[in-house]
C-alpha cells in the first residue's frame, strides 16, 4: 500500500522489530513518547524519491526483510577499533557499540569540572527531569519520518551537559561503532542530547565507524540546546563504508548571543545522508555550518541544511565543499529562511564542488526565502574541474601530474579542514585523504 509520496509496504517489518525491542521502562513518559513516535511514523511511512527532500537519496532498498535489531559484539574487537583512534589518555570519551553504551571504553577526566558526559540511559535515571525537558522537544519528529523511527527505536545514546559558565578543556568524543553480530542488516538507532547552559563552551566530536559490519543501517539524531551566550562546536565525521547506509539528523536551538558551529566530514558510502537544522531564537545568535564530502567509486553523500532566522540581528554562514571521483554522486540542498520580523539578518551560503571524473555527478540547490526587509543575504554554487593552467604551472616547475593534482585537491579542501576544532579529527582526515598531517592548527575558537 502506498499513501501519497510515502511508502508503507515495509511497516509490518518495522512493527515486528519495534515490538521486539520494546521493553519495560521505569519512565512511563518515555515509553509513551516512543509509542507515539511510532504511531506518528505509521501515519506517513518512509520517504520516497517522489518527496522533493529525498529526490536523490533512496532509503527504501534498506528496509526489507533482512533488517534486524543489532546484537552484541566482542570486547576485544571493540577495544581494537577504539584504540586505533590514537586519542590522548586524558580524552573524554563516550563509546556506543551497536547502539548501546560500553562503560569500559568510556570516561571523563576530573579536570572537565561541571561537565557531564554519560550515556542517555544513565542520564534518564540520574537526571530524569533534565532529560525530559529536552529529549524530543527540539526536533519535531512528526515532520521527519526517520527521526520518528529513531525516537521509537533508540535504546541509548550520548548525553552531554555543560554547566553554566563552564568550558570543556578538550573535545568530548562520542564514538558510534557498528560491529557484526546480527543476522542480516543491523538497524542501529542512537539518540544523543547536548545541553549547553548559559555562557558555557564545548566541543563535541561524533564519529561513526563501521567495523566490517557489512550492510548496517545507522539512523541517528542529535539534539542540541545552546543557552544564552553559550558556544557549541559540533564535529561529525563519517568514515567510508562499502555497503552501509547512514542517516543523521542534527537539530540545534540557539538562544540569545549563543553560537553553534557545525563541521560535517564524510567519505561517503552506499548511502550517506546528513540533515542539519538550526533555529536562531534570540538576538545576537549565530551559526556557522561547514562541510566537506570526499567521494570515490559509487559512494553517495547528501547534505540537507535548514537555518531559521526567527528574530532580528542574527547571522549564519554556510560553506560546503565536495570532491568527487569515480562514479560517486553528491547532493547539497541548503535553505535559509528569514522570518518577517527577522530584520538585520546576515546570511551567506556557498557550495563548491570539484569533479575529478567524468562519471561523477553532483546536485546542488542553495535556497533563500526572505520575508523581512533590511537584510543582507547571498548564496551561490559552483561545479568544476581542476584548472588546466594551474596544473600546467605546477608541472612546469618539475612537479609530476599526479602530485600536482593532489596538491590542488588538498588546497581546495584546506579551507574546511583547517577550521575543524579537533586536532585528532583534522590530522586523521588529512592522513586518510592525502597521506600527510595538516600542519599547524589554524582553527578559530571564537
Amino acid at each position: 500500500m502506498r499513501i501519497g509520496i510515502y511508502d508503507m509496504e515495509n511497516n509490518d517489518r518495522l512493527y515486528d522489530l519495534f515490538t521486539q525491542g520494546l521493553t519495560c521502562t521505569a519512565h512511563p513518559w518515555l515509553a509513551g513518547l516512543r509509542k507515539q513516535a511510532f504511531i506518528d511514523f505509521t501515519e506517513t511511512g518512509l520517504p520516497t524519491v517522489r518527496h522533493e527532500d529525498w529526490k536523490y537519496t533512496n532509503v527504501l532498498p534498506f528496509f526489507d526483510e533482512n533488517l534486524a535489531l543489532p546484537q552484541g559484539a566482542s570486547m576485544e574487537t571493540a577495544r581494537g577499533w577504539i584504540e586505533r583512534e590514537r586519542l590522548e589518555p586524558s580524552s573524554a570519551v563516550i563509546t556506543l557499540v551497536n547502539g548501546r553504551y560500553w562503560p569500559s571504553l568510556s570516561g571523563i577526566p576530573e579536570d572537565f569540572g561541571d561537565v557531564t558526559a554519560v550515556n542517555l540511559d544513565e542520564a534518564l535515571f540520574q537526571w530524569p527531569e533534565r532529560v525530559r525537558a529536552h529529549l524530543g522537544t527540539h526536533d519535531d519528529h512528526r515532520k521527519h519520518p526517520l527521526s520518528a523511527l529513531n525516537l521509537a527505536f533508540a535504546r541509548d545514546g550520548a548525553f552531554v551537559h555543560i554547566g553554566k559558565d563552564s568550558r570543556t578543556p578538550r573535545p568530548i568524543y562520542v564514538f558510534h561503532l557498528t560491529l557484526p553480530g546480527a543476522e542480516g542488516r543491523s538497524f542501529v538507532n542512537t539518540r544523543s542530547l547536548v545541553v549547553a547552559e548559559p555562557n558555557s563552551e564545548a566541543t563535541i566530536v561524533e564519529k561513526w565507524i563501521d567495523g566490517d559490519s557489512g550492510a548496517a543501517f545507522s539512523n541517528s539524531v542529535t539534539e542540541i540546546s545552546v543557552g544564552a551566550g553559550a558556544r557549541v562546536r559540533h564535529v561529525k565525521w563519517r568514515e567510508k563504508a562499502a555497503d552501509a547506509a547512514h542517516v543523521h539528523r542534527i537539530r540545534a536551538d540557539v538562544d540569545r548571543d549563543g553560537s553553534f558551529r557545525s563541521y560535517s566530514l564524510t567519505e561517503g558510502e552506499r548511502l550517506d545522508r546528513t540533515d542539519i537544522d538550526v533555529s536562531l531564537n534570540g538576538e545576537g545568535a549565530e551559526t556557522e555550518l561547514l562541510g566537506l564530502y570526499v567521494l570515490t567509486d559509487k559512494r553517495h553523500a547528501d547534505h540537507h541544511t535548514f537555518v531559521d532566522h526567527r528574530v532580528p540581528n542574527t547571522r549564519s554562514d554556510e560553506r560546503y565543499k565536495g570532491i568527487l571521483d569515480g562514479a560517486s554522486d553528491g547532493v547539497f540542498n541548503g535553505k535559509v529562511f528569514v522570518r518577517p520580523d527577522a530584520r538585520k539578518t546576515r546570511a551567506a551560503q556557498k557550495n563548491d564542488n570539484l569533479l575529478l571524473s567524468s562519471d561523477a555527478t553532483v546536485n546542488t540547490k542553495p535556497q533563500l526565502e526572505i520575508l523581512a526587509d533590511d537584510v543582507r543575504c547571498g548564496h551561490g554554487a559552483t561545479v568544476g574541474r581542476l584548472r588546466p593552467d594551474a596544473l600546467f604551472y605546477l608541472q612546469s616547475r618539475g612537479i609530476g601530474k599526479e602530485q600536482a593534482e593532489r596538491m590542488l585537491v588538498r588546497a581546495f579542501a584546506a579551507e574546511i579542514l583547517e577550521a575543524v576544532p579537533a586536532e585528532s579529527v583534522k590530522s586523521g582526515m588529512t592522513r586518510r585523504l592525502f597521506g600527510t598531517d595538516p600542519g599547524p592548527s589554524k582553527e578559530r575558537t571564537s
